[in-house]
């Protein structure tokens, strides 16, 4: 875990301060680690992008307690919910989400990651169903769920779905009795990592005319801190050789260009180099934008290290015959190997690999 937090600092991901037990303290994400959240951000959002009923609003609210039910006696969940029933373009089985700032709702000595920041992001995704197609959809969610955390995972054997005891929060009457909730925990380090609860409550009753259909929530809760940074670690959790395993679909550099120049004829190069950012970018890949330079085989693989550990899933390696014949290198990340590709074919093949 110390090897890995080293790297992630070096490669401007995140810092912080490490204790024992394989715990990190202080933890706060820096450039790249920002622009990977983002990118796991944009995914989260695109899950109900062609929900017309899909409303992605950021709001600050600050804890209203502990347990999975506690947002219910909120007055800001009160207040929208009646707004939601009094809707004439409100219809069941819509998909709500919503990014809230709250305070960090696990205590510290708990988390394998302590925040450095008072407050975390919490993705929040409601959904609304009839009362009785809620316990068949709540499985079925727990399943989509934890196959698009393992989809994002350098190891998706890692993951599991924990049922949560809600006995004391359901003794003191105010909900049903049928709620249920789990969690998608990571397994890191001899230790977990919560990446999503998912929690199922029957609204019979709650601010709803008594000849109003019976409705169920599911509501998905994602702290997008704890989960940046486990998906951080996971990617690094190899001992092989030095590498993040980012997935290709939230790695903020999806690929580099790398040149192998033994040629007085660099400024050749150099336009060459440059003619394939336009292309690349044109193309919508994230390109990590600073060549890497070598003159040796021995310099080229150091340069290939580096890419390797700002976890760029394909480099494309120009050498000097690449003036002449347009064949370019394309390395893979993950296995180290090469294949030759001619620059014409390059944008379309990386986006059919990357997207």
């Amino acid at each position: 875990m110390k090897r890995i937090l080293q790297t992630l600092k070096e490669t401007d991901y995140l810092q912080g301060r490490y204790l024992n037990e394989n715990r990190v303290a202080d933890v706060n994400l820096l450039k790249n680690g920002e622009i990977f959240k983002n990118q796991l951000l944009n995914h989260w959002k695109g899950l109900v992008s062609n929900n017309n009923q899909c409303d992605i609003r950021e709001i600050k609210a600050s804890t209203t307690g502990n347990g999975r039910l506690a947002f219910m006696q909120s007055k800001n969940f009160k207040k929208n919910y009646q707004k939601l029933l009094d809707s004439t373009n409100f219809r069941l089985g819509s998909i709500i989400q919503k990014s809230i700032l709250t305070e960090p709702a696990i205590e510290e000595n708990e988390c394998l990651f302590q925040q450095k920041c008072s407050h975390t992001v919490q993705l929040i995704s409601d959904k609304y169903l009839p009362a009785f197609q809620g316990l068949e959809n709540f499985y079925s969610i727990q399943r989509e769920r934890k196959i698009w955390w393992m989809r994002f995972s350098a190891d998706p054997s890692r993951y599991l779905v924990e049922p949560y005891d809600m006995s004391k929060e359901l003794e003191d009457g105010h909900f049903s009795k049928d709620s249920q909730s789990v969690t998608i925990k990571s397994n890191l380090f001899d230790n977990t990592v919560d990446m999503e609860t998912i929690t199922l409550v029957r609204l019979n009753g709650f601010m709803q005319k008594e000849s109003s259909t019976a409705i169920a929530l599911i509501r998905s809760v994602i702290d997008m801190g704890l989960t940046t940074c486990a998906l951080l670690f996971d990617a690094g959790s190899y001992n092989d050789r030095p590498i993040l395993r980012l997935n290709k679909k939230l790695a903020p550099y999806q690929c580099g260009i790398a040149t192998l120049c033994t040629d007085v004829r660099s400024g050749d190069i150099d336009d060459l180099c440059l003619h394939l950012k336009y292309v690349l970018k044109g193309a919508g890949l994230r390109l990590h934008e600073q060549p890497l330079h070598a003159k040796s085989n021995n310099e080229i693989e150091l340069l290939l290290t580096k890419s390797d550990c700002l976890g760029i899933p394909y480099t494309i390696i120009v050498e000097n015959d690449s003036l002449k014949t347009g064949l370019l290198k394309l390395r893979n990340r993950d296995t180290s190997l090469a294949e030759t590709i001619h620059i014409s074919d390059l944008p379309l093949y990386l986006i059919k690999i990357c997207k």
